[in-house]
């Protein structure tokens, strides 16, 4: 049985290498505590399954300079949906520190939709301060970012409460509108 120490790694192999037999072997021996099938499928999904790869031809350069310039709206568009909902919970339950809100992103049942997103802007991180990352792992990070936003993923968690979210706040609506044109951009590749 795997600790969840071992899903961090887990998790990170599986987005650089992928594999639908990986998955299955995830599935079968993880102890389920901060990353779950779910998550690991939505990484192998995002990296394999988005149509836009198919059709559209992206060179190494220019998913550097994309996932260059999506990241700080990633963060930005995370912390507004982690005031967002720490407002909500704060509403119904009081106020709490940093900490023991972290506590409850992290344990929380009601926040695993939120997952994807952490998991994908790390993943982004680790891809752009990684020397030896592979065009391959670039192209793959790309795809997870626009998978994150896209219809297309089967099991994307993250994407209903995201557009809930979204008709509510003028700060995620505002940080959407910053990635919206860069994950277009891609479009015009």
């Amino acid at each position: 049985m795997w600790k969840a120490d071992d899903e961090t790694i887990i998790l990170r192999l599986l987005f650089r290498f992928g594999s639908g037999q990986f998955i299955e072997m995830f599935h079968s021996k993880c102890a389920f505590s901060s990353i779950s099938y779910m998550q690991a499928s939505f990484t192998y999904l995002s990296m394999h399954y988005c149509s836009w790869s198919q059709t559209m031809k992206i060179n190494d350069e220019r998913a550097i300079q994309f996932l260059g310039e999506i990241r700080k709206p990633l963060l930005v568009l995370h912390k507004a949906i982690l005031d967002h909902e720490r407002a909500l919970y704060e509403k119904e339950f009081g106020p709490v520190t940093p900490a023991a809100f972290l506590q409850v992103l992290i344990n929380g049942s009601g926040f695993r939709w939120l997952n994807p997103l952490s998991v994908m802007i790390a993943n982004v991180d680790e891809i752009l301060d990684d020397d030896e990352a592979t065009s391959a792992d670039r192209f793959g990070a790309v795809e997870s970012v626009v998978g994150l936003f896209s219809e297309d993923l089967p099991g994307n968690i993250f994407l209903p409460r995201y557009r809930q979210i979204l008709q509510n706040s003028p700060d995620i609506l505002h940080a959407h509108g910053q990635i919206a044109p860069i994950l277009k951009s891609l479009e015009a590749s």
